[in-house]
């Protein structure tokens, strides 16, 4: 019997290891897998690296008139258009097209990608379909092309009698016009437009298949949608109709990307520079009371900007609506426009601006693809962006006419944390923002040389600003109050004694602004440890080093999901745990690094938010 508990006992510890190891192989090949996965991804960025180095090379090759359409395309550009020449990549982009090649084209707000299709379509005949995300942008290049007298036609939901007869036509021989405009999700759902463009492929009448703001199909882009990721078994579907992808904006990773899954590898890729020179690039930094902004903004719009054209960027609709009302109370003309109000209404407004009869439209994020106004001479953000792609391609509204225009920016310590809230469920969200956040904390280096840095666009470092952005200005006049290198070790330390003080005494979790006011003397008392003194830095300062150590990973985002919204909360990070029991390392605040942080603000940092229901 001995020894039967023996082998007993003996099998149950080998059982043990046994399962031990399983566990770790299983671990191991998860490990495994991903290191395959980001080696791929890895290796296709550098592809696209070395594609993008020798798009020049590519550029040249198509851009010379020796095509059999050449002479047609010429003619088309001056009898169409009213324009003697190409300008940057469109001839290019044009004869890699008609030579049956799959393009991407990533050209700044204004620099004509659409005329790269509509005179393709002119010139091939047959369909070109073009999937654009904005009802109101599909009909504003409607309007563009109706007064070219390119015929182009819309799916329209309202109208089923129309619909059914461009569904119908899709199917002849001779199709009676060149171009079908469709949202990304009546391409997903309507099946019947499926079926019928299928007949119209193996008719050899689909001839191009067109992606404006292709960046919406990367989870890597700023305005990643879900629907745009029909669009890969559709290019399957129809794979000998070549792509052609649009953006004013993408970085080299979201390039990757998108080639990756498009299945459009080999395509070419033409970049133009993403370099502005009329635009002037500030932030203020403002306190946290919304009427100080709109006073601001309000003295702004009636003595610098009186009588000019411009935008106001808000991330919310509540205050969208709320600054709308204000402007109008001082008698400054202004209107609201996001995606919940009526088409016709933001029709009304869109065409009341175009035509200057309002000075202002104060707007959401879903205003601003396919603007075409050139005389708009200041865009203003109430509130930080989402991110830089968000503020890129916004501030690049303005000064379409080739005039100096201003990009200003309020940045509040608040709205850091709102837009926090606002993206915690998005893809690559939170990163996306805190490199946003370490854009506007940087107080010395050129904003537009930043922004190339973000783009790798090297073309773009390559020019001066000529005191075109607040940090070059500042530079010239010796303005360094805020930029000098300061020890925020202790700061840290404090900080992170007030957190877990916090925790312990009342198990409670800090929001910023709490944590903030306890750091400053002020807050429930028995939340302020004892032996923590009030910070010697001024508020503006504090919030400054708060969010600097949120950027550089020592402080981490917890978030907490109410009944009503979603909370976030400051914590101590592993990182910052991680360093303290290695080697103690100290924390310097050192503005004129910022730059680094907007390369990768958190490689480091945890991929996947913590969220807590309540």
């Amino acid at each position: 019997m001995e020894r039967l508990r023996g082998l007993q006992i003996e099998l149950s510890r080998f059982q043990n290891e046994k399962c031990l190891i399983d566990e770790e192989i299983g671990c191991l090949r998860q490990k495994r897998q991903k290191l395959l996965e980001k080696i791929s991804e890895i290796r296709l960025e550098i592809e696209t690296y070395q594609n993008l180095s020798n798009s020049g090379e590519i550029r040249d090759k198509f851009s010379n008139e020796t095509y059999e359409w050449s002479q047609k395309a010429q003619s088309l550009l001056e009898s169409v258009f009213g324009l003697k020449q190409f300008r940057s990549h469109q001839l290019a982009a044009i004869n890699a097209i008609l030579s049956g090649l799959d393009v991407l084209l990533i050209m700044p707000t204004g620099g004509g990608k659409s005329l790269c299709f509509q005179i393709t379509s002119l010139i091939t005949g047959g369909l070109t379909i073009v999937v654009s995300p904005l009802i109101s942008l599909i009909e504003d290049q409607l309007s563009t092309l109706k007064s070219l007298k390119i015929s182009a036609k819309i799916l329209d939901k309202d109208n089923k009698e129309e619909s059914s007869k461009i569904l119908k036509s899709l199917e002849q021989s001779t199709i009676p016009f060149r171009i079908l405009y469709v949202t990304p999700e009546k391409l997903k759902h309507n099946s019947m437009l499926m079926k019928q463009l299928d007949k119209c492929y193996r008719n050899n009448n689909l001839k191009l298949i067109v992606i404006d703001e292709i960046h919406c199909l990367s989870t890597w882009g700023h305005n990643f949608r879900r629907d745009y990721q029909f669009l890969t078994q559709v290019h399957r579907q129809f794979s000998k109709t070549p792509i052609l992808g649009l953006t004013a904006t993408a970085t080299t990773k979201t390039i990757s990307d998108l080639i990756n899954i498009l299945e459009i590898h080999g395509c070419c890729i033409f970049k133009d520079s993403f370099y502005r020179s009329n635009l002037r690039y500030s932030i203020e930094w403002q306190n946290n009371s919304t009427d100080d902004d709109l006073d601001r903004i309000i003295e702004l719009l009636m003595t610098k900007y009186s009588g000019q054209s411009g935008l106001i960027y808000c991330l919310k609709i509540t205050d969208v609506d709320s600054v709308v009302q204000k402007l109008c109370q001082k008698g400054i003309k202004a209107s609201p426009y996001y995606a919940d109000l009526p088409i016709e209404m933001k029709n009304r407004t869109y065409q009341k601006w175009i035509h200057d009869d309002l000075q202002v439209i104060v707007a959401t994020i879903a205003f601003g693809m396919g603007i075409n106004k050139s005389n708009v001479r200041f865009v203003i953000h109430y509130q930080m962006p989402k991110s830089l792609e968000n503020y890129y391609q916004e501030t690049g509204r303005a000064g379409r006419d080739n005039q100096h225009a201003d990009c200003l920016l309020f940045m509040k310590y608040c709205d850091v944390f709102s837009t926090l809230s606002i993206v915690y469920d998005e893809y690559h969200g939170r990163d996306n923002v805190l490199k946003m956040v370490s854009f506007c904390l940087n107080q010395t280096e050129c904003r537009k040389k930043l922004l190339a840095k973000h783009f790798n666009d090297d073309e773009w470092l390559d020019h001066q600003c000529k005191n075109q952005c607040d940090n070059c200005q500042k530079s010239n006049t010796n303005n360094d109050d805020d930029i000098e290198e300061k020890d925020l070790h202790q700061s840290m330390m404090q900080l992170e004694q007030i957190i877990s003080n916090a925790f312990d005494k009342a198990e409670k979790r800090l929001t910023a602004f709490k944590l903030l006011e306890l750091w400053m003397g002020k807050g429930e008392k028995k939340l302020r440890p004892t032996n923590v003194k009030p910070t010697k830095f001024e508020r503006e300062k504090a919030e400054k080093i708060i969010l600097n150590l949120l950027v550089k990973n020592y402080l981490d985002i917890n978030y907490s999901q109410s009944r009503y919204c979603i909370i976030t909360y400051l914590v101590v990070s592993d990182h910052w745990r991680s360093l303290k029991t290695t080697n103690g390392n100290n924390v310097r605040f050192d503005s004129k690094r910022n730059s680094d942080a907007i390369k990768s603000s958190n490689s480091k940092r945890s991929k996947t938010a913590t969220i807590t229901i309540e």
